[in-house]
């Protein structure tokens, strides 16, 4: 198999290395002296989405994609794995941001047609996409998972445990309120207004400046645990990308002018975009290596000078989707 190459970008004297089309455990072995001074990521939320690419194989032996997995606590698990690779590679003082959203068990008859109603149905009708996407087929009943029906599953927490238990320190449980949330069927419960942000750190003393990004002219509010951001667009086939606005607090208060931002679920790259318009280098990876097409957008402006190497990547992945089509 073909050993795949990092792609860059830069902006001024700042540099993104992207590495599309591997496993992030895999990728992150080749690093050597490379260390990032932070790392923000959002990974595929358990049961939400099916994203592509290869089937993996985990310490467990078990073989799928990361985010299907038929246990919430085997997910957590899996998820403490990847960010082991990533704390080798992560400097002694510094930090993770990690976004993590919920699920509740309310599929019980596994039947993808009792979501062909309201806004979700219509989405899934009108986008092929998404409706391939969409990981409503594969839910588990809710007793194969020992819980009930209807029942919120309280991944985020179990992932944070499970991040614990493998050595990193749980600092900060922070609260995205997103205004334009999802609307819901569900008429017995409140709607879901927020994911969840939680900031780990290596060791006990770590990088962190909360008062500068204050000074850089983010609001007050932003030392607080709670933040107000919209949730934003998806990009082409890529149907949860994080806006780059709680992306830049984050790179802020976590990693230093000069430093580099980690990114081993890359997806568009919106970590990258908001690292090197901060002055930062960047790394991201990602398993699915057609989602290097989306990334094009996004360093499109004059101020990004995409390498030879990226544009010969970008031509050929859009060859071979022509030619699939």
């Amino acid at each position: 198999m073909e050993k795949r190459k990092f792609v860059e970008i830069h902006r001024g004297d700042n540099y993104g290395k992207l590495l599309y089309g591997i496993d992030a455990r895999k990728a992150l072995s080749r690093f050597g002296r490379t260390r990032a001074n932070c790392i923000v990521s959002s990974p595929p939320y358990w049961l939400h989405r099916k994203y592509g690419g290869e089937p993996q194989k985990w310490e467990d032996d078990w073989v799928g994609e990361l985010g299907l997995e038929t246990q919430p606590d085997q997910y957590a698990r899996h998820m403490a794995e990847v960010f082991r690779s990533a704390r080798k590679v992560l400097r002694t003082d510094g930090v993770l941001w990690l976004v993590l959203g919920d699920t509740y068990m309310s599929n019980e008859t596994n039947d993808p047609t009792r979501m062909r109603t309201g806004i979700q149905g219509k989405r899934i009708e009108k986008d092929k996409s998404y409706a391939d996407a969409a990981a409503i087929h594969i839910r588990p009943a809710p007793k194969d998972v020992g819980l009930r029906f209807k029942a919120l599953t309280g991944v985020p927490w179990r992932v944070a445990f499970a991040l614990q238990k493998d050595g990193w320190i749980l600092r900060n449980e922070m609260i995205w309120h997103r205004p334009d949330h999802m609307p819901s069927r569900a008429r017995d419960r409140l709607l879901t207004g927020h994911e969840t942000v939680f900031l780990f750190s290596r060791s006990r003393h770590y990088w962190f400046d909360r008062e500068g990004a204050m000074a850089a002219g983010l609001p007050t509010e932003r030392r607080r645990d709670v933040w107000t951001f919209p949730r934003g667009r998806s990009r082409g086939r890529h149907h949860a990308v994080m806006p780059t606005s709680i992306i830049e607090p984050m790179i802020r208060m976590g990693c230093p002018e000069g430093g580099v931002v980690l990114d081993p679920f890359a997806g568009t790259s919106a970590v990258g975009e908001m690292a090197l318009k901060l002055g930062r280098n960047y790394i991201g990876i990602d398993l699915n290596e057609t989602y290097l097409l989306e990334t094009e957008e996004r360093f499109s402006g004059s101020d990004f000078q995409p390498s030879e190497s990226y544009r010969r990547t970008l031509d050929k992945l859009k060859s071979e989707s022509i030619r699939r089509k």
